[in-house]
């Protein structure tokens, strides 16, 4: 799928699910910030670090000032706690179900037009999948109340092929 065709989906639609191989994830995920270039965007990240996905997008020449970040690994891997920032808030799995919907209520309240969540499929890690399941229908209840758009990234794989199959379930439309 081309570029174009992703940015009609995205338009089109208001949740949409983008499962994608481990070996392809960069690529597509560099893609999709891409082609959000210019929007309010809350980029929750749940296997990368703030900084790292800072970095990888300055690489690549991704202007960032429209992005804020929930960064939900950072504080999983190290024993000292990172002070929220304001580009960032960094929340600790698995305490932080409760607040990670906090967080992207309070974003999206502030005008906040895009949720790209990368990737639903690793809450398995810290979550059983029906917890993973409840959590991923209240945020996605969350966009809907706000008139939002959401994009979840999931990794396909043995292990949440399952989970992928409920989250497509629910979702507006799936990119391929």
């Amino acid at each position: 799928m081309n570029n174009l065709d992703i940015k009609n989906k995205i338009e089109e639609n208001q949740s949409i699910l983008f499962p994608l191989k481990a070996i392809d994830h960069d690529s597509y995920s560099l893609g999709l910030i891409k082609t959000l270039a210019g929007k309010k965007i809350c980029y929750v990240s749940l296997n990368r670090t703030y900084h790292s996905l800072e970095n990888l997008f300055m690489k690549f020449n991704i202007d960032t000032k429209n992005i804020f970040y929930l960064d939900g690994i950072s504080n999983s891997v190290k024993e000292t706690k990172s002070e929220n920032i304001d580009k960032c808030h960094f929340v600790t799995f698995p305490e932080a179900t409760k607040s990670l919907i906090e967080e992207i209520g309070n974003f999206l309240e502030k005008g906040g037009e895009y949720i790209v969540f990368d990737s639903v499929t690793d809450l398995l890690i810290f979550n059983s999948r029906g917890e993973s399941n409840k959590l991923t229908l209240d945020i996605l209840d969350k966009v809907k109340e706000n008139k939002s758009k959401i994009i979840l990234i999931a990794l396909k794989g043995e292990r949440t092929k399952d989970f992928i199959e409920q989250v497509r379930s629910v979702v507006d439309d799936i990119i391929e």
